[in-house]
């Protein structure tokens, strides 16, 4: 049976405190506190020592095994396609309507992918879990991921399938069925 770390990160105490799986609350050196939650899930590698991890957004509960999500794994890194859209730039248009982010940078942002030749819906990863394989390969791909969200758009959707434009998406809609998403409660 490999090693699987299930975790999340709660800094700044958004959601309720989490027991099921292991939860980092402490991290406080970046001035947008939005990064001081985000460097767990980018870079796990450096918290995390498991043959695979799985990380959980603090709103989302696991309703299969994990086990069961690293077996139906094909490859190093695993998310659910996206429930709404397929493409990064309209990613970035919704976060720059919705003010999630800074509208300059999203934009900004989007040139750069479309300078880059980043194909316009070519897909969208719904980053609330990520199931990972930790590897040299997969640690290269968070750094490059890191890299993207401290350079650009805090939104790490947008910024997803440019550091790991071989993850395995699942097709389906795993809402209901194999993650429950809880509302904030704070």
């Amino acid at each position: 049976m490999p090693h699987i770390e299930v975790y999340t990160a709660n800094v700044g105490a958004k959601d309720l405190p989490r027991s099921d799986v292991r939860c980092f609350t402490s991290y406080n050196r970046f001035r947008d506190p939005r990064l001081n939650a985000k460097i767990y899930k980018v870079l796990p590698h450096l918290f995390i020592d498991a043959e695979f991890s799985i990380w959980v957004d603090a709103n989302i509960e696991l309703m299969v095994t994990p086990e069961s999500l690293v077996s139906r794994m094909t490859a190093d890194v695993m998310v659910y396609r996206h429930w709404d859209r397929d493409c990064l730039y309209e990613e970035a248009s919704v976060c720059a309507i919705n003010k999630q982010d800074d509208t300059a940078i999203l934009q900004e942002q989007s040139r750069e992918y479309n300078r880059r030749g980043i194909t316009h819906n070519g897909g969208l990863a719904a980053c609330g879990v990520i199931v990972r394989r930790h590897c040299d390969s997969v640690a290269a791909s968070n750094q490059k991921w890191w890299a993207e969200i401290c350079r650009y758009s805090v939104r790490d959707q947008v910024s997803f399938l440019v550091a790991f434009p071989d993850a395995q998406a699942w097709p389906h809609d795993p809402r209901g069925t194999e993650i429950k998403i809880h509302d904030h409660i704070r």
